[in-house]
């Protein structure tokens, strides 16, 4: 599956032209935008699984990069014939993927909203996403789960919510391991350079958990700082996944932004 026009690259929901595109994180699906996408009942949104996740194909390679996730996007755009500058949302490795949409189709996207996104992997990443293979190469998607969750969500949400959380372990007991290894293996192999940055014409927000341990803050400030015309939100006691953590403050933010952007609804 290649990221050309007219190949099923994924699962989508959606209905007329899409105003909005969103992409979640790594290692989960569609699923992950339930509970945002009533507070979006006024916009057309497209839902997108890339290459190796949830619905869509899981082709045999070395990797899935995340440039090729961001090709693949622009791919079923066109496919679709949604020619329009489109919002973009991308949450983590989703969010990676949309700075490579936005910065090689600066033309395709009118607004960026990202949240616990990376344009480069430092060596920090790097180490932290090698742990991730090493887990799951020694205890499945289940331990994997189990050392990536203190990097993932923050304190109070973690205190809160543990218990509930172990759904999303019991999801790693049937994770496609080889496509999940090709899709950390490509997380890895992302390094945005600041003239590929500063190509970037949309408006976009940064938003980071004050305790993001996968992507600190220190990751969103160097988009904000290659990025043109980009805000830096960061979010007080949350954590990497803030966007699931806190969904009405997730959407009311970014609500207001697409609004200050330009962006009205259909």
């Amino acid at each position: 599956m290649d990221g050309c026009a007219a190949l099923p690259l994924g699962r989508q929901r959606g209905s007329g032209g899409a105003r909005a595109g969103v992409r979640q994180r790594l290692l989960t699906d569609l699923d992950s935008w339930a509970g945002h996408l009533p507070h979006f009942a006024d916009y057309r949104c497209l839902l997108w699984d890339c290459r190796g996740q949830g619905g869509s194909d899981k082709p045999v390679a070395p990797s899935y990069p995340v440039a090729t996730h961001g090709r693949d996007l622009l791919g079923l755009l066109d496919a679709l014939e949604l020619a329009e500058p489109l919002a973009v949302l991308g949450l983590s490795n989703g969010g990676a993927a949309a700075l490579c949409l936005a910065a090689s189709a600066p033309e395709r996207v009118h607004t960026l909203i990202l949240s616990g996104a990376y344009a480069q992997v430092d060596k920090l990443l790097e180490l932290k996403l090698q742990a991730w293979i090493a887990a799951m190469e020694a205890g499945g998607g289940a331990l994997r789960f189990d050392v990536a969750t203190p990097w993932v969500w923050g304190p109070e949400f973690l205190a809160r919510n543990w218990e509930a959380l172990l759904a999303y372990r019991d999801r790693g007991l049937v994770l496609d391991l080889d496509a999940a290894r090709r899709l950390i293996a490509g997380a890895m192999d992302h390094d945005l350079s600041d003239a590929q940055l500063g190509q970037i014409r949309a408006r976009t927000l940064v938003s980071v958990g004050e305790h993001d341990l996968l992507t600190p803050p220190h990751l969103s400030r160097a988009i904000v700082a290659g990025v043109p015309e980009a805000t830096l939100a960061t979010l007080p006691g949350l954590g990497h996944a803030a966007a699931l953590e806190d969904v009405e403050g997730f959407c009311v933010r970014c609500r207001a932004f697409l609004g200050d952007s330009g962006y009205p609804p259909c």
